[in-house]
């Protein structure tokens, strides 16, 4: 097939053993140093089995060196959704999927291609390329009719697959959208619509316009401008961490200072006792006439906490952004003039909001989570441009500096962002295509002069510089991309952290292709073309020939990944030295110490889950040209399903703002649409159409035909699932209003056969559910429906998110009683009403009679007044009583307690309308409600100092408290929770 002067001898067994041995090498020491350290370092390998709520935490990491990886496999992987999210698991199923795959490559072309590659004819290369796709010669061409049906057969199994798990993945995101955990949080019911037009900005205007959502509106929230609010606001935040960090090096100072003192004080009364004991009881000058005067120890003792913080070194700091340029200030003075001069500008800008202009932007809020998804998707407004809109908002997710620009600007930001990106793309290519010619210098130093240096060195530098530097190079440079591609999608104008992650996906993984694979295999095989310039026509005969040799480099890449990169990922090396880095040099405040003691690292799913698929990328189009591959990214992805299903059950925590419910994973299958179009198109079988060879071009226009089935089972897989998996559809959303109308009407029911009739004889038939024509057709959005929704909710205590005003002794006991007393008449209300139903059920009896079956509360002792804990939640005791009751009715009339058990269920049933974060300023911007953050002192247990500073502080009117942190004599900080003001619920305190 090719001539082979324009084959070269290469050295691929030697490449790929050097890199075998390498990466086997560092998979072990990674996995000693992991298993040896697992065990001692709980806080790096394991903290989610203690650090977050109990009923968050993963089950103790097993003891031994090999039992925790038996624990990995046999631990459901469904428990990574309660505690990481839907991101995470299918995160995890998108692994198992690819091993899947490879492990059926693997049974399929090891012993079918590579016999066919290899058997028959002399190898034209020497080790691995005699099993790859261009190993075949001239006399044997009817053999790619092997190659052809096997990708046929292959891509329908991947396209059949895919299928599979994209309805496993619809039906988990349904379920997971309306699961009660999830639709009790405010985001599930909220809208954030951007681009509104200028008569829009008013809520009463939103009110009218969506005023056909299913369940009615239930807040809005119109963002609006008050100048220098926000940047006022973002100066105070950073005033108080500059004042954190000054106060606790000014009490590490005085600490430090009194145990100099202390230690000073020591000694000389241990030489002042050795000469005491001596024949002649003299002093040196100096230390008797200072013993004379009050004598050291008398003086410390007299030292109090305010005179030692008055006779240290103050931190000071020079002004403006010029370094060793400005006028030098007291750091702890300057902090508190200037951020109590910022609480009174922030509190004048706050009291003028109600005149501030809208920003063009609102976040409206239903009281129904089908409302919000019907409101989503329909056309709002008569003009274009206006009215984005977008669902599942998160308060914490909102990136407010981008909800507030105009329609055009948007449009403008998203067309420059993308022109920076394809720049930078282009810009890209010149390392990575270094990269991709030293993959192949083995040739390269022999056909070109300023190369031979390298050929004369020996042959281990020689086998590193080609199968080590260039995946290593590639490694850096896309460490460094997400980060440039991160402001990109953030200048864009994204207006959530979430969002901003997808984008970052979508660009990193364009990326990835073009410089990581299609530029690698071009620039791979390019010292062969370069041979072929005076022989054009030979370019395209020999065309198959090239490929094997790049497949060199992706076989080395694919070790490096799977063996040395899933052990670093267990291993965990960079957070391990950045976790000794902040305990010792950035763990100073308390603040600084809470984050090393408790905040748990996290996945950006946007930068690391390209790199995987950049992996199926190159597997999927060298499946055929080199099969040896198949094994190789069977062998990675099961590893990495191992380390990742370790670090998302015992290591990590998404963050919940950010979860998307699991829209990473439609990208991943769309993207493993594109490797099999592009794998027909590029890579062996497409080369089918290059080869000049009349023999071949059927299987090549087979080719053709595989790349539009796959395109076209893309387009069929978008169209059918992305509106059903965007959106909770009203076959779901709609069963819990029916199972709760179909309660209702039962309750209705059992109380038509207790209830009186009127003067007219008529039984009243009144319910929160519209019924008509007998019951057949129901109104589950009535008035009356909605009306009772919207009173629950104005019943409801909103919940405090982040900071919050911590109550004192006196208020939280006023607290309790006002609790108690509303517990004590709800408990009367329902005992007068029990004692009602079973007077109608027993007009004659009275409500102690024995007819009824009802003891009077004197006579039992567990009906008697119910006693409430402190924490306003009725005691056991209150519980038997209840159980006692309820046993009761049940013995009297069966009709009494389906009546309470309707109630009860429809009570059950309401909250889950209830909004678990949701309080009045949720989605306001920060800038317009948050109080001063907190100064957290560290407290020294032996001198007041922190209290003292907390005083002064308070003073100034800066709040500040000392709770939950400590500090040592050699001024380390340790901390037993959060920051005081903020709800603390987990812990080593808790």
């Amino acid at each position: 097939m090719s001539n082979p002067e324009a084959v070269q001898k290469n050295n691929t067994l030697r490449s790929f053993l050097t890199s075998l041995g390498l990466n086997a090498g560092l998979l072990v020491l990674q996995t000693g140093f992991f298993v040896f350290l697992k065990s001692r370092l709980t806080r790096v390998y394991a903290p989610r089995s203690y650090l977050p709520p109990e009923n968050l935490r993963a089950e103790p990491l097993a003891k031994g060196p090999f039992r925790w990886f038996l624990q990995t496999l046999t631990t459901p992987s469904k428990t990574i959704i309660q505690s990481n999210g839907l991101d995470a698991y299918m995160s995890i199923r998108f692994f198992e999927m690819m091993m899947k795959i490879f492990a059926v490559f693997t049974l399929v072309t090891w012993p079918i291609l590579m016999p066919v590659n290899a058997v028959g004819f002399p190898p034209r290369g020497d080790g691995l390329a005699r099993f790859t796709f261009g190993n075949i010669d001239d006399r044997h061409m009817s053999r790619y009719w092997a190659h052809c049906l096997i990708a046929f057969g292959l891509t329908i199994f991947v396209l059949w697959l895919m299928r599979r798990e994209l309805l496993i993945y619809t039906h988990l995101r349904q379920q997971f959208l309306i699961s009660r955990d999830h639709s009790r949080l405010a985001q599930a019911k909220t809208v954030l619509i951007t681009s509104l037009p200028t008569e829009a900005c008013d809520e009463h205007y939103l009110r009218q316009l969506f005023s056909f959502v299913p369940g009615g509106i239930n807040r809005i929230w119109v963002y609006r401008n008050v100048p220098h609010l926000a940047d006022a606001y973002e100066e105070r935040e950073q005033l108080c961490l500059k004042l954190e960090s000054a106060t606790t090096s000014l009490l590490q100072t005085a600490i430090k200072a009194r145990v100099q003192q202390e230690d000073k004080a020591d000694r000389l009364k241990r030489k002042e006792d050795r000469k005491q004991r001596g024949p002649r009881r003299s002093f040196p000058i100096g230390v008797r006439a200072y013993a004379d005067d009050e004598g050291l120890a008398g003086d410390m003792e007299k030292i109090g906490a305010e005179k030692l913080l008055d006779n240290i070194h103050r931190p000071m700091h020079r002004l403006g952004w010029i370094p060793f340029i400005g006028k030098k200030v007291d750091t702890i003075d300057y902090c508190l003039e200037n951020i109590q001069r910022l609480n009174g500008e922030i509190k004048d800008a706050r009291a003028k909001l109600g005149e501030a202009k809208p920003l063009g932007a609102a976040f409206i809020q239903c009281n129904l989570q089908i409302g919000a998804h019907v409101m989503a998707q329909c056309v709002a407004y008569h003009e274009p441009m206006t009215m984005d809109r977008m669902i599942e908002v998160a308060p914490d997710d909102v990136v407010w500096r981008n909800i507030d620009d105009g329609a055009y600007e948007q449009r403008s930001r998203y067309v420059l962002s993308w022109l920076a990106t394809i720049a930078l793309l282009i810009a890209w290519g010149f390392p990575v295509a270094l990269a991709a010619f030293v993959s192949n210098t083995q040739d390269s130093c022999q056909k070109y002069s300023w190369l031979r240096w390298i050929c004369r060195l020996p042959t281990i530098p020689q086998a590193l510089i080609q199968a080590v530097f260039p995946p290593l190079l590639l490694i850096v440079l896309f460490v460094i991309l997400p980060f440039l591609l991160k402001g990109l999608a953030w200048f864009e104008n994204i207006p959530r952290w979430s969002l901003i992650s997808l984008a970052v996906y979508r660009r990193y993984f364009i990326f990835l292709v073009v410089h990581g694979f299609l530029l690698i295999t071009f620039f791979s095989i390019l010292p062969d073309l370069l041979q072929e310039l005076d022989r054009p026509s030979l370019i395209l005969k020999n065309f198959s020939s090239y490929l094997p040799n790049a497949s060199t480099f992706f076989l080395t890449y694919m070790l490096q990944q799977g063996l040395m990169g899933a052990a670093g990922a267990l291993l965990q090396a960079g957070p391990l030295i950045l976790y000794f880095i902040k305990k010792v040099f950035f763990g100073n405040t308390p603040r600084e110490a809470f984050e090393a003691t408790f905040i748990m690292p996290s996945f950006d799913f946007g930068t690391v889950l390209p790199r995987m698929s950049l992996l199926a990328t190159i597997a999927f189009a060298y499946a055929v040209i080199s099969p040896i591959i198949n094994l190789l990214a069977c062998l990675t992805f099961a590893l990495f399903w191992v380390s990742w299903k370790f670090l998302l059950i015992w290591v990590m925590d998404q963050p919940a703002a950010q979860e998307t419910s699991g829209l990473y994973f439609p990208l991943l299958i769309e993207n493993l649409c594109n490797h099999r179009t592009l794998y027909s198109a590029n890579m062996p079988d497409g080369a089918f159409l290059l080869c000049s060879r009349l023999e071949i071009v059927p299987q090549g226009v087979l080719m053709i035909l595989l790349i539009v089935i796959t395109a076209g089972t893309q387009i069929f897989f978008n169209h059918a699932f992305d509106p059903v998996s965007e959106f909770i559809p009203m076959s779901l959303s709609t069963k819990k209003l029916v199972e709760r109308f179909q309660k209702e009407k039962a309750g209705t029911s059992a109380a038509l056969n207790v209830t009186s009739p009127d003067k007219d004889g008529a039984v009243g038939t009144s319910t929160a559910v519209e019924v008509q024509n007998g019951g057949d057709e129901i109104d589950l959005f009535s008035r009356e429906r909605v009306r009772s929704v919207v009173r629950h909710k104005l019943k409801l205590r909103p919940s405090i998110r982040g900071h919050r005003h911590i109550p004192t002794k006196e208020e939280t006991e006023r607290e309790d009683a006002k609790r108690l007393e509303a517990e004590q008449s709800r408990r009367e209300a329902d005992q007068k009403a029990q004692n009602k139903a079973a007077e109608l059920m027993n007009p004659e009896a009275g409500p102690s009679s024995p007819a009824n079956g009802l003891a009077s509360p004197a006579a039992d002792p567990a009906m008697s007044r119910v006693s409430v804990d402190s924490k306003g939640k009725s005691s056991e005791k209150s519980a038997k009583g209840t159980s006692k009751l309820l046993g009761a009715l049940a013995a009297a009339k069966p009709d009494a307690i389906k009546i309470d058990a309707a109630a009860k269920a429809n009570r059950a049933d309401d909250m889950d309308d209830d909004d678990d974060d949701l309080e009045e300023n949720s989605f306001n911007h920060p800038s317009t409600y948050l109080p001063q953050r907190w100064i957290w002192l560290p407290r020294w247990e032996r001198y007041p100092l922190s209290e003292e500073l907390v005083k002064e502080y308070r003073s100034h009117l800066v709040d500040a408290s000392d709770l939950g942190a400590t500090i040592d004599d050699g001024g380390n900080c340790t901390v037993t929770r959060g920051p005081p003001d903020e709800d603390w619920a987990g812990g080593f305190d808790h």
